[in-house]
């Protein structure tokens, strides 16, 4: 039974969060027949450690020769989020896509003048309100990888709670909508000023850090030890 219960902690505290990858459609940006790869998703792959939380958004260009692009997380984690997100809020950016199960949250991104992103959260009447700003960062290549990375605090996520999202693509101007989204395999809108909605409907697991990790396995194996005694 010792060697259970080592062999319990062992693995429990060697466990270290694995990303979930989300893949999408390729070349399924079609703007008055302009594509632009970099605002193009491949892939996101999101994971958390014990304090933060990571979006890593692949795009099927190069980031350094077309930086004007925006790229925005819409989760929603509670009953009760803004299903009119963000239209008709500047607060919120005023960007025409709409999470029909209603978002809780706002996450914008920017790669422009020295890059930057900002995170919003909805009150549950009407309002937006700023919260303290995410990290990003940028790395250009072929498939550039954009990471936005933002507090578990910020958003009230604690460990095995569930957020849903998606992440759209838009351009620079109030009332842009978005041309590209995650959850959606084929072109979202084929014009700037098309309003579209996402399901939402990628969902990721808050996982436990290794030491909470270790605590349960201890745990359960203290109870298992008791019930062969």
């Amino acid at each position: 039974m010792r060697k259970i219960l080592a062999a319990a902690l062992i693995a429990a505290c060697a466990s270290t969060a694995q990303a979930t990858t989300y893949n999408d459609s390729v070349n399924d940006v079609n703007v008055q027949g302009n594509y632009w790869g970099f605002l193009d998703i491949v892939k996101t792959e999101v994971t958390n450690d014990a304090t933060d939380l990571s979006f890593k958004i692949t795009v099927n260009g190069d980031t350094s020769g077309g930086d004007w692009g925006k790229y925005i997380i819409l989760i929603n984690d509670r009953p009760g989020g803004d299903t009119d997100n963000p239209q008709g809020n500047p607060s919120a950016w005023d960007r025409k896509w709409t999470m029909a199960a209603g978002a809780d949250h706002f996450i914008g991104s920017w790669l422009d003048w020295g890059g930057g992103a900002q995170q919003f959260d909805y009150d549950g009447t009407a309002a937006w309100s700023a919260q303290a700003n995410p990290t990003l960062t940028n790395t250009p290549g072929a498939q550039s990888m954009i990471e936005i990375k933002t507090s578990l605090a910020s958003l009230g996520l604690s460990p095995t709670k569930v957020m849903c999202f998606d992440i759209g693509v838009t351009g620079g101007n109030q009332g842009d909508g978005a041309i590209e989204a995650l959850g959606n395999p084929a072109v979202n809108t084929n014009d700037w000023g098309i309003h579209s909605f996402t399901s939402g409907n990628q969902c990721y697991t808050v996982v436990p850090e290794p030491l909470t990790l270790g605590f349960l396995a201890f745990g359960a194996a203290t109870a298992l030890r008791r019930r062969v005694r």
